[in-house]
């Protein structure tokens, strides 16, 4: 569809797994004549139009404790680590990193398809996802953010398993809430 339309970029939303898909499917297609087409994610569209001025953020409008979890597919899968970071610190203060993180931060125990698996809702809250859980408590954050609608399922049932003090949203839930719209005196 976006050769038919003539597009030079496909904007993949807040999904870690269409975004890594996405960028494997034009790899192998590329060759067969979508080159032309360019695959990012929304967190980069975002990233850029900040970086050029278009998009004007309030991190006062955002007065939460975040934190914010790298998506597998996002970071190890797609190298989408700073991007997201730029973003969330131009909107929203305080922010506190979890550690580890980037490359060595946690799965949040739902990746791969898991978070779907029913039968395996136990094992996703405690084995699968302790560590994820830990890595939570230890920000003393009331918000994580995750681009990444599995990472946000896996991580609202942890919370609510856990009865963490802590809310899970989107980086471009948190972006919509800070942004200024209109000229700037």
């Amino acid at each position: 569809e976006a050769q038919r339309l003539k597009c030079h970029t496909l904007v993949i939303g807040e999904c870690g797994h269409a975004t890594k898909a996405a960028l494997l499917f034009q790899k192998v297609y590329g060759k067969l004549g979508y080159q032309h087409i360019q695959i990012k994610s929304i967190l980069e569209v975002s990233h850029g139009f900040l970086k050029e001025g278009l998009l004007k953020l309030d991190p006062n409008k955002n007065p939460e404790t975040f934190t914010y979890h790298d998506p597998c597919n996002l970071g190890r899968g797609a190298g989408i680590y700073e991007e997201p970071r730029e973003l969330l610190m131009a909107a929203a203060r305080p922010y506190f990193e979890m550690a580890p993180d980037r490359k060595m931060n946690y799965c949040c125990g739902g990746g791969g398809g898991l978070v779907v698996v029913e039968d395996i809702h136990d094992w996703r809250m405690t084995v699968g996802g302790l560590k994820k859980v830990e890595q939570l408590r230890a920000t003393g954050a009331k918000v994580v953010v995750a681009p990444c609608a599995n990472c946000k399922k896996q991580l609202r049932e942890l919370v609510k398993f856990h009865k963490l003090d802590m809310d899970v949203v989107g980086l471009h839930d948190v972006i919509g809430k800070a942004i200024i719209f209109g000229k700037q005196e």
